[in-house]
């Protein structure tokens, strides 16, 4: 009977042992995930911020209307035609030379790719200075406008391919 008594009671230190256990990683677990719940909430509140109502009532991020200078915009004949005249932007073709000879758009000027890097500075000293870049297909263009902003320069444009130039 001792021996009895002696294993119930080791049984119940065990399982009261295990319980305990179990509340207190339980009451870790909630106390996370209140922790959790808050920094979320914080999250929210911060997002209401920059979110904005619309007419159904749900509610939309507001993006800023600033541009990010580490950035290529992509435009189309038209917005390329209005930075050129309103606002003195270049139209720089970066396709090799021959293509250039061949045929470009005008009042463009020929900086090809591959010495766009060692060209541009001398070419174009202002680095506040609107440059649209143009190629034969886009490939070209995009790379140019990339290798432009990290030249450091702040108002980048890329037309793609010479083709979408409408006269």
């Amino acid at each position: 009977m001792k021996k009895l008594m002696a294993i119930m009671l080791m049984a119940f230190v065990l399982v009261f042992g295990f319980t305990a256990c179990g509340d207190d990683a339980s009451k870790d677990s909630e106390n996370t995930e209140k922790e959790t719940t808050l920094e979320d909430d914080a999250k929210d509140e911060d997002s209401e911020e920059d979110s904005e109502v619309n007419h159904d009532g749900e509610k939309e991020l507001v993006e800023d209307e600033v541009k990010d200078p580490k950035e290529v915009t992509k435009v189309n004949s038209d917005e390329a035609k209005a930075l050129i005249n309103d606002e003195g932007a270049v139209l720089v073709d970066v396709r090799t030379l021959d293509e250039y000879n061949d045929s470009h758009i005008e009042n463009s000027i020929s900086i090809p790719l591959d010495e766009l890097d060692s060209l541009i500075e001398e070419q174009i000293k202002d680095k506040n200075t609107k440059i649209i870049v143009y190629c034969r297909s886009g490939r070209r263009s995009a790379i140019a406008g990339e290798l432009l902003v990290d030249a450091g320069y702040t108002a980048v444009y890329d037309l793609g391919a010479k083709d979408s130039w409408e006269d």
